[in-house]
């Protein structure tokens, strides 16, 4: 679903009138494709939280929902890396805005290029129960992913 910016204060972005965007949920804000998060909705306006430069901004611009909440993938290929305030490695940069990611990039949070190797802890049929490892995967010497049910 695609909304208007209404208005814009800062980080603070509103859509006027009632929407279907639900509180938490991850919007793409404007042209540049910023990333926002709802933090109010009533039925005269849905409040968005942008959490990127929102200058060259303006009211008209679509909104677009991606049906999803914040949210950061987890696994091997965590460590080593700095990430920025919504999860996206620095690493990503491309180079044009020196050492800073552009407005709106998109990186995933971990590379799916690397293989690690992946040992099973349980074989078929064994039964499991919660708070049981089934897996583990080791990243680094020092850290060693456990998998659990």
């Amino acid at each position: 679903m695609n909304y208007r910016i209404f208005g814009i204060n800062g980080p603070i972005v509103t859509v006027a009138g009632k929407t279907e965007l639900l509180m938490g949920e991850v919007v793409r804000v404007g042209a540049r494709s910023l990333v926002g998060e709802v933090i109010a909705v009533s039925e005269e306006k849905t409040v968005i939280q942008v959490y990127e430069e929102t200058s060259g901004t303006a009211p008209g611009e679509e909104i677009r929902s991606t049906g999803q909440t914040m949210s950061l993938e987890l696994g091997p290929g965590l460590i080593g890396n700095i990430y920025d305030g919504i999860g996206r490695p620095l690493t990503a940069s491309d180079g044009s805005d020196g050492a800073f990611l552009s407005r709106g990039a998109e990186s995933p949070s971990i590379s799916g290029e690397k293989k690690y190797a992946f040992r099973m802890l349980v074989k078929p049929g064994d039964r499991v129960f919660p708070g049981m490892y089934f897996a583990e995967c080791r990243e680094t010497q020092t850290v060693l992913h456990r998998c659990m049910v």
